[in-house]
């Protein structure tokens, strides 16, 4: 598959596209809208090779969960022209699939004015409150819970293991274990300057996946909240992070499929010994969210079938290399590569 890349925006007025709600409770699965967007994306006139609309909106709509799918079906169905859906598009990949693989610093947003949103990020960025990282205590706390091991690989913490007596902790493997956030901490953590990015962000998070707003009260305050986190390895840790390992819901509560995608490194391969995991929470700590963990498995089914996650990688990489995006959000990478 040609890598895609984003294209630039040529300046047309979205602002005729209204908003749409996402009340769950009248969320109804519509057939015919599904063919229609089907018949709406294949009309889609692609401007390059690396025009990659269609397969942006195509995996987004196949793979998001059901109330955000019908959310952005209405929105594929109410774009006029061809341009606004190649807007829709850059939106997605800028606003949900860039900063949910970030590490590092908030990425720079494509405006969300098709949405007509405008408001609303206004009265989110009034309301949005920054995490503060305490990685030590939350690392004790869902270390507990978790049993003193990765959940993925069942290695036990190190340092767990060094409190145990020689009887107990004889055959034990152990590793370094580091507590992982499945919505990624710098989604959490901005400055007053990134305030109005962030806020497009959580926006489209909360529209695309409604659930972690109505059900889970979910938002940045949360980033450190155990809901989010879970016990890796440091291996495990790293591929979870870009999307190359995820965990799918089973029909047994808290028990969950591993799923592995193919650049996944040979260590976490082979560090991992089984094909389910079930987690647990304790007297204190509740366990990971499935909303949160179907979000994580969502966006990585995403990022494979569309071929962004090596892409965005390297840009995220490249970011890191050349050190911070000038204040104004440009940079001569941003310009070269037209994503940013």
């Amino acid at each position: 598959m040609t890598q895609p890349i984003l294209l630039p925006y040529d300046g047309s007025d979205l602002s005729s596209v209204r908003s749409v709600g996402s009340d769950l409770n009248r969320y109804i699965e519509d057939e015919e809208q599904t063919a229609l967007v089907e018949q709406r994306l294949a009309a889609y006139e692609v401007v390059s090779t690396t025009d990659c609309t269609p397969t942006i909106l195509t995996a987004f709509t196949t793979e998001l969960p059901q109330p955000g799918a019908f959310n952005l079906r209405k929105d594929i169905l109410e774009c006029p022209d061809d341009g606004t859906l190649h807007q829709l598009a850059n939106h997605l990949i800028s606003a949900i699939l860039v900063p949910l693989k970030s590490r590092s610093l908030t990425p720079s947003v494509v405006p969300s004015t098709l949405f007509n949103v405008i408001l609303d990020v206004e009265m989110l960025s009034t309301e949005i409150e920054t995490s503060n990282r305490d990685q030590r205590r939350l690392k004790k706390k869902c270390l507990e819970r978790d049993g003193n091991k990765c959940q993925i690989t069942g290695y036990y913490d190190r340092d767990a293991v060094k409190k145990l007596p020689p009887s107990e902790s004889a055959g034990l493997l152990k590793a370094s274990t580091q507590a992982a956030h499945i919505v990624p901490f710098s989604c959490g953590s901005f400055t007053e300057f990134d305030c109005v990015k962030s806020s497009m962000i959580w926006d489209a998070i909360f529209r695309y996946f409604p659930e972690l707003r109505s059900q889970l009260s979910f938002g940045p305050e949360s980033i450190n909240d155990p809901i989010n986190v879970i016990t890796l390895e440091f291996s495990i840790h790293q591929e979870f992070g870009k999307f190359l390992i995820s965990l799918e819901a089973t029909d047994v509560v808290n028990t969950y499929r591993i799923k592995t995608y193919p650049d996944i490194s040979d260590i976490a391969k082979m560090a991992i010994n089984s094909t389910t995991v079930t987690l647990q929470s304790s007297a204190e700590t509740p366990a990971p969210s499935p909303y949160l963990l179907e979000t994580h498995a969502a966006i990585a089914r995403v990022l494979h079938m569309t071929a962004m996650g090596e892409t965005i990688e390297k840009i995220l990489d490249e970011r890191e290399r050349i050190g911070c995006l000038a204040n104004d959000g440009s940079s001569n990478l941003q310009q070269l590569l037209l994503v940013f």
